[in-house]
This record gives structure tokens, sequence and C-alpha cells, in this order.
């Protein structure tokens, strides 16, 4: 008996479609030198500052500067906000 034909040609679209994209994926992989997905990885060395770390305070990993989060423990990298705001105690003193 032969398949049904509106489910036999979803599943060879499906198909196609998977192999399309996978083909594509394959070329832009092997052309953007395995960097594609990650573009920091792709800084040559004038991009890059030798020995410009910031260390994590949560683990004190060593990460790239323009990193916001920590490689290791992935810990936020920004510095802490400031509290500048004056509060007023019930007596009307700022503290």
């Amino acid at each position: 008996m032969l398949p049904d034909l509106p489910s036999a040609s979803v599943f060879a679209a499906l198909g196609g479609f998977n192999l399309v994209v996978l083909t594509y994926l394959l070329i832009r992989w092997r052309t953007a030198g395995k960097s594609a997905i990650w573009p920091a990885a792709r800084a040559t060395g004038s991009d890059r500052v030798e020995g410009a770390t910031i260390e994590c305070s949560e683990c004190g990993a060593p990460n790239d500067p323009e990193y916001r989060f920590c490689r290791r423990c992935v810990a936020d990298l920004s510095p802490p906000a400031t509290d500048d705001r004056r509060t007023t105690d019930l007596d009307g003193q700022e503290s």
C-alpha cells in the first residue's frame, strides 16, 4: 500500500529543508574559520591587548575585557552599581 500523498510530501519537504540548512551551515562554518558562532574567537593579535584581563569577583578566573559574564562560573562581570541616593531618617537627618 502506498503512503498517503500529503504526509509523504511533508516528510520529503522537511528532509529537503534540513539538507539545505545543514549544507548552508557547513559552508559557513568552513569559510569562517570555525568561529562564525563565536565572533570573539576571531579576534587577531592586533585586536587584543596582551595581558588585559578582568578577574571574576566570584571565582577569580581571568576573563577578556569584552566578556559580560565569567567564562567559568557565569557570574556577572559588570561593575557593581554605586548607590548615591541619600536617605533621611524620621528625625530629618541625612545619612
